[in-house]
C-alpha cells in the first residue's frame, strides 16, 4: 500500500475548485490538488513488483551514480540503474485510485497546530518518470470533497512551491457482529459459561412423557401416543362395534 509517513518534499503543481451543482450555501467545495514528488524507486512495490524489475537493475552505473558513490551520498536504491525499458519508456500513466487517505502538509513550525490537514481524499491520476540513479518523478492529484475557507487561503499561497508533505492511508479495523463474542473454550469444565460444567460431549435425547398406571410399570407414551379421538360419537360407535362383536362370538361357542 502506497503511504508517506514521514515529510516528504513535494511541489504543489495546481489547486482546482471543485463544486457540485447541488451543493448547499453552507457546504464547504471540494478541491484537486495537482502534486510532483521525487520518490525512491523501492516505492514502485507498492503498486507493482515488477515495475521496478522493468524499470530499473543493478549495473555499473553512470559516470554521475559513481561519483555519487565516491562522495559518500548513499543510494537510492539497491537497483540504481535504468534498463533498456527505463532508458526508453519515459514519462507514462499509471490508472489506480486510492482512497481514504489523509494529507498533511507540515509546516515545519513544529506542531500540529501549524499543519494543514485534508481528510478523507482520494489519490488518482498517476504518471511516472523513471530516473538514473534509484528515484522516480511521480505527479499525481489528491482530491477531498470537503475544503474549508481557511484551507483554501493557505493552498493558494502554497501553490508552484516546495512544501513538505504526508500521505496517510486509511486506518483498517476489524469489525464484530452485535451481541458475538470472542471467548474460546478454555477446556478447564468451564464451557460455555463459568461454573456451569464442561461441554457436553453428544447431543440430549428427544424428550418423552412418562404415564404412571396403578399396577403396572410406568410406560413412556410418544406424541403419537397422545392422539385423542375426533369426537365422542366416534369413540361411542367404536364401543358399540366391539360389544357386537363380542356377542356373536359368544354365541358361536354354545
Amino acid at each position: 500500500m502506497f503511504e508517506l509517513l514521514a515529510p516528504t518534499k513535494a511541489k504543489l503543481l495546481d489547486v482546482v475548485v471543485l463544486s457540485q451543482k447541488n451543493r448547499q450555501p453552507d457546504e464547504n467545495p471540494g478541491a484537486k490538488l495537482n502534486f510532483e514528488i521525487a520518490l525512491a524507486a523501492d516505492v514502485l512495490d507498492a503498486f507493482d513488483p515488477k515495475l521496478r524489475v522493468m524499470l530499473f537493475m543493478k549495473g555499473s552505473g553512470s559516470e554521475s551514480a559513481k561519483q555519487a558513490a565516491l562522495d559518500g551520498i548513499p543510494a537510492a536504491s539497491d537497483t540504481p540503474n535504468l534498463t533498456g525499458i527505463g532508458m526508453k519508456i519515459g514519462k507514462f500513466p499509471w490508472k489506480q485510485e486510492l482512497s481514504g487517505y489523509t494529507l498533511v502538509i507540515d509546516h515545519g513550525m513544529g506542531g500540529k497546530k501549524s499543519d494543514l490537514e485534508i481528510s478523507d481524499g482520494m489519490l488518482s491520476n498517476w504518471r511516472f518518470t523513471p530516473k538514473e540513479g534509484g528515484t522516480f518523478i511521480a505527479r499525481m492529484s489528491y482530491e477531498s470533497a470537503n475544503v474549508t475557507e481557511a484551507q483554501f487561503g493557505r493552498l493558494a499561497k502554497m501553490k508552484s512551491r516546495d512544501i513538505e508533505v504526508k500521505f496517510l492511508p486509511p486506518e483498517e479495523s476489524q469489525q464484530q457482529l452485535p451481541g458475538a463474542t470472542t471467548q474460546p473454550n478454555k477446556g478447564d469444565g468451564s464451557w460455555p459459561f463459568p461454573g456451569k460444567g464442561a461441554a457436553p460431549s453428544e447431543a440430549p435425547p428427544q424428550s418423552t412423557t412418562t404415564e404412571v398406571v396403578k399396577g403396572k410399570p410406568a410406560a413412556k407414551k410418544t406424541a403419537a401416543a397422545k392422539t385423542k379421538p375426533a369426537d365422542k360419537a366416534s369413540a361411542q360407535a367404536a364401543a358399540a362395534t366391539g360389544a357386537f362383536v363380542a356377542s356373536a362370538t359368544g354365541s358361536k361357542a354354545h
